[in-house]
């Protein structure tokens, strides 16, 4: 069993690689390091204090429609899945009032380079720094894979706490890395809680990567279009 002392570690140690001194000490402010013992499988896995948290939410809400149309392996069926999910989805609407739909070239290249992390990511749109902490992101996540997903969560949350604490950090990098990390965090959820055998959240969390790139809906959309695509 890894305990959530161990994730903390994890992700402190991350943090002092690849922060500037000032950040690191920040970081290591014994006021800021905590994490969230009460959750619990079948609790909603919000986390408020990330701004981006519907983000994951809607995720989850598309791609349970998007499955549920039962789409074919064939892509152009899973985009037309997950539009129409999209599409059909209020808040989704509220957020993309001018939303266009996917490209299949787009969904097409997240599988392509899916064994290429740092390329992903080098097509996030952020900055330097914020590359670097979407790299530590995704190692955290691998990491973590096979934790219970109370375990996932804490992780995730206690990474997400750094990152809007981060002083270093643009407005736009922590706006990429907490759609991501939204994402990632409600998608490790469904898992646990839908469906033990979806298989799509690698590639979904890439999707959200390459689509927060241009907006935050395509994020989403991106992250169950890429993810269902994965798991045919």
């Amino acid at each position: 069993m890894k305990t959530p002392l161990l994730i903390v570690l994890f992700i402190s140690s991350f943090f002092f690689l690849s922060c500037t001194a000032d950040e690191a000490a920040t970081t290591a402010d014994p006021a800021k390091e905590f994490t969230y013992t009460t959750y619990s499988t079948g609790v909603s896995p919000q986390n408020t204090a990330n701004v981006y948290d519907y983000a994951g939410e809607q995720h989850n809400q598309i791609l349970e429609n998007a499955l549920l149309a039962n789409p074919t392996t064939l892509l152009s069926s899973v985009i037309l899945a997950t539009d129409t999910a999209a599409l059909a989805n209020s808040a989704f609407v509220a957020i993309a009032p001018l939303y266009t739909g996917l490209n299949t070239t787009t969904v097409q290249w997240v599988a392509t380079n899916s064994n290429n992390a740092q390329l992903i990511v080098n097509n996030s749109g952020a900055a330097a720094a914020g590359r670097t902490q979407l790299m530590v992101f995704l190692s955290l996540l691998t990491t973590i894979e096979n934790y219970t997903y109370n375990d996932q969560y804490n992780a995730i949350a206690t990474f997400e706490y750094k990152i809007i604490n981060s002083p270093t950090l643009t407005t736009n990098d922590k706006a990429i890395i907490l759609t991501t990390t939204s994402i990632a965090r409600w998608a490790y959820f469904y898992k646990d809680d839908k469906d033990k055998d979806w298989g799509g959240l690698r590639n979904g969390v890439y999707g959200s990567i390459k689509g927060r790139a241009q907006n935050l809906p395509m994020a989403i959309t991106m992250a169950v279009a890429c993810g269902i695509d994965q798991d045919n």
